[in-house]
């Protein structure tokens, strides 16, 4: 007996408003089995998680004005492999394309919730993860990670204001770039904005752009300022090769923007090197995903200006790690 049979059954002379308000612990029953069957819920979890969980999803069926009949053909669907092609996770573009349109609305409703039960303390539920764990048979829910994909492996999502973050805290940086400046004894630190303290800010162009080409132009010879800009790199990331330093100044010309591509580029190669999955993806709103498998796809979507740099996140009075926005 399928999931129609057994609802038709269970509800013969019920119209669907009759269903929520007769029924409301059968709907929540149905969502909550759902949800053990698919791994979004595990057995024995905490009452407030999966509480947390199911009234979220509670809610976009509500939203998305499904009838308990429809809800009982989206189960099906999802048995069926009828609703999401898994092919997004190896071509990107806009994840909505992906979607049957039968089950696009509710889709679109479960990508904004992010609740508290599928997150952990370290490590909140983004918007997408829930969406992609309800559409296909073939996403689970790791034990470490936001997604396994099934043939594609362990998959880290980024959404709207993602960040590449490094290993190194903000007060780490700062005094390991005091320590380096040291070795340029003609060269004076910039006082922070902030609280005036002496720092190394070379990521902050607009602050601090005009301040450290006059300190490059005054006191340095072009191969110490090639000197000292790896040596500062080298506070980012460990490992700087000449052939990044030789982009930093083509034409012998120092050049910021380049400057902040190859730290967001080092900053990547220091949140990966001990990485748990096999593809970061930057969803952003979904409709523009990127899928990101190595160094190599990422660096060029840097220098094609595909990812699109925001902000920096140098924080050098506290002990959050150092990265940057991007989109």
């Amino acid at each position: 007996m399928n999931n129609n049979q057994t609802f038709n059954s269970m509800t013969e002379n019920c119209t669907d408003s009759e269903m929520i308000r007769i029924h409301p612990a059968t709907i929540l029953k149905f969502i909550e089995e759902f949800c053990y069957e698919r791994g979004i819920l595990r057995k024995g979890a905490e009452a407030k998680k999966m509480d947390s969980i199911v009234d979220d999803i509670l809610a976009c069926v509500i939203r998305s004005n499904m009838t308990m009949g429809k809800l009982y053909d989206f189960s099906d669907d999802v048995k069926d492999d009828l609703v999401f092609k898994t092919e997004f996770f190896y071509n990107g573009g806009n994840v909505f394309d992906y979607i049957n349109p039968k089950w696009r609305r509710f889709a679109q409703n479960l990508w904004k919730k992010t609740p508290k039960g599928l997150g952990t303390p370290c490590a909140a539920c983004g918007e997408g993860e829930l969406m992609f764990l309800m559409l296909s048979k073939h996403i689970s829910k790791p034990k470490k990670g936001d997604l396994y994909v099934a043939n594609f492996g362990n998959t880290e999502l980024k959404g709207e204001e993602a960040r590449i973050m490094g290993t190194v805290d903000g007060k780490e940086f700062r005094i390991k770039t005091l320590k380096m400046i040291d070795r340029f004894s003609v060269l004076t630190p910039n006082p922070s904005s902030r609280n005036m303290l002496p720092a190394v800010e070379l990521e902050k162009k607009v602050q601090y752009e005009k301040h450290w080409k006059t300190e490059f132009k005054i006191n340095l010879t072009l191969s110490s300022q090639r000197l000292f800009i790896k040596n500062w790199l080298e506070c980012v990331y460990p490992d700087v090769s000449n052939e990044v330093i030789d982009r930093i100044f083509f034409n012998n010309v120092f050049n910021h923007d380049i400057l902040v591509k190859e730290i967001v580029k080092l900053l990547f190669t220091d949140m990966i090197k001990n990485r748990q999955f096999n593809a970061l993806i930057l969803l952003g709103d979904g409709t523009n995903c990127k899928i990101i498998k190595d160094q190599t796809t990422f660096n060029l979507m840097i220098d094609n200006n595909n990812i699109i740099l925001g902000t920096d996140y140098f924080r050098i009075n506290q002990s959050a790690k150092i990265g940057w926005y991007v989109s």
